[in-house]
């Protein structure tokens, strides 16, 4: 019946007992009846000691079987998870001392389980004791409080006395009675993930501090362009424009707002964008210029937001505004000299034939009258001439070594005949202010023009005030300045209190011919004078005004050393003819016949030619010795400086006499005509040519090695 067969089974345990030859009980565990049991053959002896009978007890242990393979399955799962357990779990009694500690004990604080398992040390011993005192109230709630849960962190002391930081989970476990009795819970050590947390907080900290404090404004919105962070550098509070749209910002200007509506558009689409120039409202009269760069932001590839860096251009814009003016008022120079250059050659052929005209005419004659209304007309010309050259920088000067305060002490009297009694002067001079180097003569036209351009703002009265001073400019202050090179200056300042002008008048006051007047009441070149002279000068003007309020030109002109050489004058001789031999070089047909025509008729004898290059050819050649060179400063190929230049090394002590409608460019950057040179500006009387060249001739010979020898540098 048990075994399901009539034959003996391989693991009968009455076969077994009786193979042992011992008459005693025999267990055995075997399958049976679909089942697990526990078989017990126990032997029945008789009075002898002889084997009677055997008692065959079977016992059903299936369920206790199935609860032992489960246990044993539980334990090996169990131990296997505490093998790759990467923490700590445990359980102990209320004062820390654990029956179970099991994990990486050793990995996180440098002791074994055995150590902590035999108390030495206890867990509460390598809690840093800083961090034991605030988790104190925790202990005993653990202690006290039936089934309560924790979740605290804190740092330990390792065997070798770092610092570590682990997150512990604890509950205690409470006897039939509710009563806490013992604890048990897990340790996990955080110690990196406190690194990369503290890590990642120092980086949003310096994000953040970067974001505050950078010197550009930023900006992020939502794809409907809602603010969502935003930093103050407009000035505009970050708490009154969080949740607002972008475009409603008070700063943009309507038209703008178009526009960043139609780029946001853009930016939706993934393009970048920038830099784009926009301009802002802080405020009335406040505009400033922003350039703005945007980018689409992106999460997990998906866009959510967009980013709008601004940065303030203003002064940038400022400064590209200069150098737009000064590249536009260098090409008005340009024009405005090269019209003067030919115009003077023109005036020269005029007020020469026409002085030679008159010359041959009774004094009697009514056409000496009308030759006289020709040169007068002329002269008028050569005025403005003057005035075109000394705009466009290309006037030859005699700079002197002057005290300003001097000049303008030595200018008050005629300056307030020339502003009228309605108008109070008023100087104030810095004492000890340094000298300038600058031609006397311009210097008084600067001071005039300006003065004249104040009275004419003033028509009912008012105040004009001249001041000086000191200045230094370091390379800071240069950056901002560009026209002006870091150095020492002297500062002249011309301002008054009449009508003043709006900035699109500034824009234009320095440009020939450009004038707020009536028809007929000015020319339009005074300003442009004064700008021309104190260019050429090396110096800077700035204009400040508002209507109403006046204006105020400040001039800076470079510092001068008060021992620098001052130029002589030569005197005017009283002989204005002569015998001797002149060379004209000059490639303008009419100007060169007329030059020829009045040194011959004053007695030269004179070689002529129409280039440098046929001068040079026959100075070389001439058997007779060249007492002067008579030479235009512009010429095809070779230039009036060329020749003068390789004339004066085949013969040193060569006088030579330039003359001009306008200097070349090394005369032009405010070149000094030296001792060994004259220089007559076209266009001329004959009188005023015949004497310069008898001077030129007449005076002391100088060498010009000095001016065109190998060291030479310009």
């Amino acid at each position: 019946f048990f075994h399901q067969t009539d034959q003996a089974p391989e693991n009968c345990p009455l076969e077994k007992m009786l193979e042992s030859g011992k008459l005693e009980q025999v267990d055995m565990e075997m399958e049976a009846l679909g089942g697990t049991y526990l078989v017990s053959c126990t032997p029945v002896l008789d009075e002898y000691g002889y084997l009677k009978r055997v008692i065959h007890i079977a016992t059903d242990i299936t369920e206790r079987k199935q609860a032992e393979t489960g246990l044993k399955e539980s334990e090996e799962n169990y131990r296997g998870f505490l093998q790759n357990f990467q923490g700590i779990a445990f359980r102990g009694n209320l004062d820390f001392t654990p029956e179970f500690f099991h994990g990486t004990a050793q990995k996180i604080t440098g002791y074994t389980e055995e150590d902590f398992l035999a108390g030495k040390p206890r867990w509460d011993q390598v809690i840093y004791p800083d961090d034991l005192r605030k988790i104190t109230a925790s202990i005993e709630s653990i202690r006290a409080i039936p089934n309560f849960t924790a979740e605290r962190e804190y740092r330990i002391t390792t065997k070798k006395g770092e610092l570590r930081w682990v997150r512990e989970r604890i509950q205690n476990l409470c006897d039939e009675n509710g009563k806490p009795t013992m604890v048990q819970g897990t340790i996990f050590d955080t110690t990196e993930q406190r690194k990369a947390e503290l890590a990642l907080r120092d980086s949003e900290e310096k994000y953040r501090t970067l974001f505050e404090s950078a010197p550009e404004s930023i900006t992020i919105t939502d794809l409907d362009g809602l603010i969502l962070e935003m930093n103050e550098y407009f000035g505009t509070p970050k708490e009154e424009s969080l949740g607002k749209n972008f475009l409603d910002l008070p700063v943009i200007s309507a038209e703008d707002k178009k526009y960043i509506r139609k780029l946001f558009g853009r930016l939706k689409k993934g393009e970048t964008l920038g830099p784009v120039e926009l301009r802002i409202f802080l405020g009335p009269d406040q505009m400033r210029w922003i350039e703005i760069y945007s980018v689409l932001l992106k999460k997990n590839n998906k866009p959510y937001g967009i980013q709008v860096i601004a940065r303030d251009i203003t002064d940038r814009k400022k400064l590209e505004q200069q150098f737009l003016q000064a590249q536009k008022m260098e090409a008005i120079g340009t024009l405005a000299g090269g019209v003067a250059h030919d115009f003077n050659n023109q005036l020269v052929i005029i007020l020469t034939i026409g002085e030679m005209l008159q010359q041959t005419l009774d004094r009697q004659d009514p056409r000496r009258s009308q030759i006289e209304m020709i040169l007068r007309a002329a002269e008028q010309s050569s005025a403005l001439t003057r005035q075109l050259l000394a705009f466009s920088h290309k006037q030859v000067v005699e700079p002197q070594v002057l005290n300003l305060n001097q000049s303008l002490a030595n200018l008050k009297k005629m300056l307030g005949r020339l502003i009228g009694e309605g108008i109070v002067t008023e100087m104030v001079l810095e004492p000890g202010l340094g000298y300038v180097k600058i031609d006397p003569t311009q210097l008084e036209q600067v001071i005039i023009n300006l003065a004249v351009n104040a009275r004419d703002a003033m028509p009912s009265g008012g105040k004009l005030v001249i001041e000086t001073a000191n200045v230094d400019f370091d390379k800071e202050y240069a950056k901002t300045h560009p026209a002006l090179k870091p150095g020492a200056y002297v500062k002249m300042t011309i301002r008054d209190n009449g009508s003043g002008m709006d900035e699109k008048t500034m824009l234009h006051i320095f440009e020939p011919f450009f004038t707020t007047k009536e028809p007929g009441k000015g020319t339009g070149l005074g300003l442009s004078t004064v700008y021309g002279i104190i260019k050429q000068m090396g110096g800077e003007i700035e204009v400040q005004s508002q209507p109403g309020k006046g204006a105020s030109f400040r001039i800076y002109l470079p510092r001068a050393g008060q021992s620098q050489a001052r130029l002589k004058k030569t005197k005017t001789p009283g002989t204005v003819g002569g015998s001797e031999t002149i060379l004209v070089a000059e490639d303008n047909d009419g100007v060169r016949e007329a030059i020829v025509d009045i040194l011959t008729g004053a007695g030269y004898r004179v070689l002529e030619a129409v280039s440098g290059e046929q001068a040079l050819k026959i100075f070389k050649s001439s058997k007779k010795n060249i007492d002067l060179v008579i030479t235009d400063m512009v010429m095809i190929k070779m230039s009036g400086k060329d020749l003068a230049a390789r004339i004066l090394k085949l013969k040193p002590k060569t006088k030579i006499l330039f003359v001009s409608g306008y200097a070349d460019a090394t005369i032009a950057s405010r070149e000094i005509i030296s001792p060994g040179f004259s220089f007559l500006q076209k266009p001329f009387r004959i009188d005023p040519f015949l004497k310069k060249v008898r001077e030129t001739m007449d005076r002391t010979e100088t060498s010009h090695k000095h001016r065109y020898g190998k060291n030479h540098r310009r």
